[in-house]
């Protein structure tokens, strides 16, 4: 269970998979039903060792609904539905992309996961009790790590806290608390500029820059494919405040960023005038 805040391809491949199996299935019209799509694709990443995507991704694309979020328990991938709270009236969702090379942030992530698995499976065969991570007490866990490297208990802390802070995220999000969540999300990208270390001067010159605005409720990085993508949450419908800022940011990094507003569009679909027949 988590935010999902890292920032990498693997969203990118999910939607790959999911597209080439929707298109296949209205091509050949083979009328195969969801679950059998949502198996075609999960079953694509067995033949690569290095093209992967998450199972949640997957089950995201082919299962979500219009105006609705989906919150996992990443252990089961089983979810809860909950409509989208904002995206009218008087708070909107911005998604935005700030444009950076892959390679500014990949060699961060992949690094974070080759040092977190050892970490996870240690930790988790010394205490079997622990059925699961995200529920550990703060003592247990560092009793565990009291003699281990200071990053690698780091490492740690940031899954349990990304945990606990998706948890709270959820119940601001039905009770469309816009402020509360917005004070959250600069917790969460506090822990992982200096828990899992996975920013960049980029992202960090942004979220800077977006604290500074009182119109805005909150950032922090998400998990949509774009490296370092950021998710915004304003008081406003018109990020006009915000955005120009981004020229700011492309004379100085050299990037273009690009906002755009973030709303639930549903399940992956083929558009009619790409159908096939």
């Amino acid at each position: 269970m988590g935010s999902g805040a890292f920032a990498d391809g693997e969203p990118f491949n999910a939607m790959v998979f999911a597209g080439a199996t929707k298109l296949f299935n209205e091509f050949y019209h083979l009328e195969l039903p969801t679950e059998i799509l949502l198996d075609i694709a999960s079953g694509a990443g067995r033949f690569s060792e290095v093209i992967k995507a998450r199972k949640r991704d997957l089950i995201t694309l082919f299962r979500s609904e219009e105006g609705t979020l989906m919150f996992f328990d990443l252990e089961s991938y089983t979810y809860t539905r909950l409509p989208f709270p904002f995206g009218e009236g008087n708070v909107g969702a911005y998604v935005l992309n700030p444009a950076l090379p892959p390679l500014v942030l990949t060699p961060l992530l992949d690094e974070f996961r080759s040092n977190l698995v050892p970490l996870c499976t240690s930790f988790q065969a010394a205490h079997p009790e622990e059925t699961h991570l995200r529920d550990v007490s703060d003592k247990t866990m560092r009793a565990h790590f009291e003699k281990r490297a200071e990053m690698d208990r780091h490492y740690l802390e940031y899954i349990i806290e990304e945990s606990t802070l998706a948890k709270k995220a959820w119940d601001l999000l039905r009770n469309g608390d816009a402020a509360g969540l917005g004070r959250l999300l600069y917790n969460l990208q506090r822990s992982i500029l200096n828990k899992a270390e996975l920013t960049s001067p980029e992202i960090d010159w942004l979220v800077k820059r977006a604290s500074e605005d009182r119109t805005i409720y909150g950032v922090s990085q998400i998990s949509l494919g774009a490296p370092g993508a950021l998710l915004l949450l304003i008081e406003s419908q018109d990020p006009l405040p915000y955005t120009s800022r981004l020229e700011e940011y492309e004379r100085i990094f050299g990037f273009h960023a690009s906002i755009r507003p973030f709303t639930p569009y549903g399940s992956i679909r083929i558009e009619d005038e790409y159908s096939a027949g």
